[in-house]
């Protein structure tokens, strides 16, 4: 055992020398790499060690390069799975099949690399976002040899990888506040602003007052990494305002460096001259419910408390001065009410966010039909600034679309929801919720009177409700040099997915059944041994068989 260990240590020694050695060739102040760390064949979530490094905001572009190697020449060449996410643990094999019932299928649930020993793989991102960045490796199918373990434990092939993220400079910008007036000099090569909103942002809008000397040409570029780059033209013949210059956008990620360029479009003749500009940006917000504000289209409520056991990913989101678990909100409040909540590292982060929702009925209630639109958003909101906003037709990730009738004998289940987000980004996320009334089963929409309650359940679990499925078992690990706590399902009988419950390629009943007969019934060969043993006065070896007999399942 002692020679199987120094080997290990000394192997993992000299691969982590030369990766050293490599990546110091590349590698400058600002790069983040980790040492070479094995990958096993996926089995479960288990077999991933996730690593971990922090992005900025603001960059230009953030490039990464995998290297993947293998402890000896002989062994054979095999295709080494990296995946990696940002402000989550990436997924592997995503899919309905994959997923239980009700799960929330993640918008960008990461990117998957495929690198051979020897070979090297780049990927570059435009713009990236900030936060934490997870990394894993893993090997795809199960490696079959038998081979005898213990001494010659080191005669077996292992498989490792090593990444380098190369961060670019910040993209150079001047930083400005929303709501000042900002006077500059622009020309063809255009100038950057930057700046950022705050977490009740539903929009913002760059405007530009004036432009001289005139005629003006101006183009307004935002870029962001979650959306395309929004382009906004201007022009001006005669008069060095301009009212209708403006450039919006919709729903802007919260937590992000927002950069906007104003660049002067000169033809053939002026393209030298430079022009005086004076420009702003308005913010729009989603107003707290508790200024009392009415009407409101967007009404935030508090954020929600944490309410954390000492376990990890047992926690529970509530208001604390209610005394309950449960969340009580009135839809009728605002147009569109939105209630913010943050997950947090460590502990959230490797769990499963589960959220109910039930809607109340009162026997007042005038409506024949309701319907309650919404679902989990991530660092954004609904823009509510829109004409004839509904999120009944919104692209929401885990949307919720109840149409119900009226009727105090309906059944809960028919008014209710539950939704599952496994390993949910950290950072700001928002329940957003809209209702609607009819006066029939049509689109005859009618006030919905004084209040609609909805009441809520959210928290942080460990796997799908703490199981899976009953096709296996839940596993809590905390692994990796970042120490990254999270939760897996390992699987029996060839189930796979998150929850296990994935059986394309499950053992049935019956091949399970005969397994374990054939397993128990074959330890009645011990039996004629122990006869045999007891006739002839060998008590100690009829016990040893015996004690085999019993324990060897």
């Amino acid at each position: 055992m002692f020679h199987a260990l120094f080997y290990f240590a000394l192997t993992h020694l000299l691969w982590s020398s030369a990766g050293l050695l490599f990546f110091c060739k590349y590698a400058s102040a600002r790069d983040v790499w980790n040492m070479p760390w094995p990958v096993a064949p996926y089995h479960s979530y288990m077999d991933i060690v996730p690593m971990r490094f922090d992005s900025p905001a603001g960059l230009t572009s953030l490039n990464f390069s995998f290297s993947a190697m293998k402890t000896k020449d002989a062994c054979p060449g095999r295709d080494i799975y990296i995946i990696f996410a940002n402000a989550r643990l990436p997924l592997v094999d995503i899919s309905q099949n994959s997923l239980p019932e009700y799960f929330v299928e993640p918008s960008q649930p990461g990117v998957e690399v495929v690198v051979q020993p020897g070979q090297m793989a780049e990927v570059s991102l435009i713009r990236p976002p900030p936060g934490p960045w997870y990394i894993g490796g893993y090997l795809r199918g199960i490696d079959q040899d038998i081979r005898q373990k213990g001494l010659n434990q080191d005669k077996a092939c292992r498989y490792l990888y090593m990444f380098l993220a190369k961060l670019a400079e910040p993209v150079k910008a001047t930083r400005i506040l929303p709501g000042d007036e900002i006077s500059t000099t622009i020309d063809t090569d255009g100038s950057s602003f930057s700046f950022t909103v705050s977490p009740r942002t539903v929009n913002f809008e760059v405007q530009v007052m004036q432009c001289k000397p005139g005629p003006c040409n101006i183009s307004l570029s935002y870029l962001s990494f979650i959306s395309k780059e929004v382009v906004e033209d201007c022009s001006s013949e005669v008069n060095s305002t301009l009212p209708s210059c403006a450039l919006h956008i919709s729903s802007p990620p919260l937590n992000d460096l927002h950069i906007v360029k104003i660049k002067f479009m000169g033809d053939d003749t002026q393209n030298l001259q430079k022009r005086e500009v004076v420009f702003k940006v308005l913010v729009q917000e989603c107003l707290p419910l508790e200024l009392g504000l009415t009407p409101l289209s967007c009404g935030l409520t508090a954020a929600l408390d944490r309410v954390q056991s000492p376990f990890p990913q047992a926690t529970m989101f509530s208001m604390v001065n209610t005394m309950s678990m449960s969340l009580m909100t009135d839809l009728m409040s605002a147009k569109v009410i939105a209630i913010p909540f943050t997950i947090k590292e460590p502990n959230d982060v490797g769990g499963t966010l589960k959220w109910e929702m039930h809607v109340l009925l009162f026997s007042n209630i005038t409506a024949s039909y309701q319907q309650v639109c919404g679902g989990l958003i991530y660092n954004k909101l609904p823009d509510t600034s829109l004409t004839g906003l509904d999120l009944c037709s919104e692209d929401i990730p885990g949307a919720v679309n109840l149409k119900y009738p009226v009727s105090l004998e309906l059944g809960p289940e028919k008014r209710s929801i539950k939704r599952y987000v496994p390993y949910p980004q950290t950072g700001q996320w928002f329940i957003v919720l809209q209702t609607h009334c009819f006066a029939d089963d049509s689109l005859t929409e009618i006030d919905c009177g004084d209040r609609v309650l909805v009441e809520m359940l959210l928290e942080i679990q460990r796997c799908v409700d703490t199981e899976c499925s009953g096709n296996g078992r839940c596993d809590l690990t905390t692994r990796g040099s970042d120490f990254v706590t999270y939760s897996a399902c390992v699987c029996d009988a060839e189930y796979r997915g998150y929850g296990c419950t994935d059986g394309r390629y499950a053992q049935s009943t019956t091949v399970q059944l005969a397994g374990a007969y054939l397993l128990t019934l074959s330890n009645l060969a011990f039996v004629p041994a122990i006869i045999l043993s007891i006739r002839r006065g060998f008590f100690v070896e009829a016990f040893v068989y015996f004690y085999n007999m019993f324990f060897s399942t």
